[in-house]
């Protein structure tokens, strides 16, 4: 079988190759393994140590990838939408109660024309702008 540079004690700066991930799990592994059996209070602190990388690992990959692509593509056309969204209800609201205030009124000055079709007080009506006493 052929050797490479690196197992022959090729050129200076031959360097092997890195660990891949399949052998840093590994030895991680059976560090963890050889630590347990070994035990001690060295070995509690290295895997205490090694669970809380592995934490804040995922939290890097959550706060630096995951939610600023969140954020930008998903969060900010929400909080477009949202917001034209409350205006189209807002505006809704106040054409609702215009009109519901302009019905009412409508409504009960026809009642009042009913009611009283020659006014109210000696032949004033209450719809009508009453003349002052001058201009009789």
């Amino acid at each position: 079988m052929r050797k490479l540079k690196w197992q022959t004690g090729g050129a200076e700066g031959d360097e092997p190759p890195q660990d891949g991930i399949a052998e840093k799990t590994k030895k991680s592994v059976t560090g963890v393994l050889n630590g347990i059996f070994t035990g001690g209070l060295s070995t509690l602190f290295g895997i205490i140590l090694m669970i809380l990388e592995v934490v804040f690992r995922i939290l890097w990959f959550i706060f630096t990838i995951i939610l600023p692509f969140m954020i930008k593509y998903i969060g900010i056309p929400l909080f477009i939408l949202g917001a034209i969204m409350g205006l189209i209800f807002t505006v809704g609201h106040v054409f609702f109660l215009v009109a519901f205030f302009v019905g009412v009124f409508l409504y009960m000055r026809g009642i009042v024309k009913v009611a009283f079709p020659t006014g109210i007080l000696g032949g004033t009506s209450i719809l009508t702008p009453s003349k002052s006493k001058d201009e009789k």
